[in-house]
């Protein structure tokens, strides 16, 4: 591990709720997903061994976002409590979001994700691909999301696309 006088020592320490995510990895691993190398059990950060800066480093990514010093910091800490991306075993980016087991959100996560549903054009809820249940705590569920871009990019052209889009987050079922 680095020591506190190396520049990058912040980047190269896990913060706790990276660390609680990292303990997790063989259920992921059981449902076929697998975490970034950060978040992997033994992770020893990259820019040791390339001489690269965590700044340009995937795995130095993270901490990038949780400067102490952003507005932001103790949301974002709350949210990353809840929130991991992950890789599927083909390779494609997922988002997991721990939940209560059985709570009202799972509940109507999945409602709005079946099939007749989907089908909705005025549905624009994003799909649940899987719920699953921790091994080892009765009181913590998973669900797994396809990963969505940010909803200005690529940037809106007219102002027609801004409209179109605040009636599509605003639609309510007539």
């Amino acid at each position: 591990m680095s020591e506190p006088d190396d520049e990058y020592w912040a980047f190269s320490t896990r913060l706790r709720y990276e660390e609680e995510w990292s303990t997790r990895e063989d259920v992921f691993k059981a449902h076929g997903y697998n975490f970034r190398p950060r978040l992997r059990k033994g992770w020893t950060p990259s820019w040791l061994t390339t001489g690269e800066s965590p700044l340009h480093s995937e795995d130095g990514e993270a901490s990038r976002v949780r400067r102490p010093s952003d507005r932001w910091f103790p949301m974002l800490i709350l949210l990353q409590n809840k929130l991991v991306d992950a890789y599927t075993d083909d390779g494609k980016l997922v988002f997991v979001k721990r939940v209560g087991r059985n709570d009202e959100e799972s509940r109507i996560a999945q409602m709005l994700t079946t099939e007749e549903l989907r089908e909705d054009p005025r549905n624009h809820c994003v799909p649940i691909i899987e719920v699953f249940d921790d091994p080892d705590d009765d009181s913590i569920s998973y669900l797994v999301m396809p990963l969505l871009r940010n909803a200005s990019d690529p940037a809106f052209q007219y102002v027609k696309e801004i409209i179109d889009f605040v009636n599509q987050v605003l639609e309510v079922g007539h």
